[in-house]
């Protein structure tokens, strides 16, 4: 998670809040496992116009759950 700019504690966090959410059956994802998130932090979906009402320039935050129309899993998650 280095790579995407989390430092290692919030990266922690982050993972024991996504073990919680597969327990739990939770259907929401962060965009740190989405397809669509570019290098420099940017949602390529929204740039590409697929999200309504984001503009496209968005720079989600990455560790937020939520369910988003233009969610791909990135590659090598289950």
């Amino acid at each position: 998670m280095s790579m995407l700019g989390m430092d290692e504690g919030k990266a922690l966090a982050l993972a024991d809040r996504l073990e919680s959410r597969d327990f739990d059956g939770d259907d929401r994802r962060a965009c740190v496992e989405c397809s669509h998130l570019g290098n420099g932090g940017r949602c390529l979906a929204a740039a590409a116009g697929r999200l309504r009402n984001t503009d496209r320039r968005h720079e989600p935050v990455l560790d937020v759950l939520q369910r988003c129309e233009g969610f791909g899993l990135r590659k090598g998650m289950q």
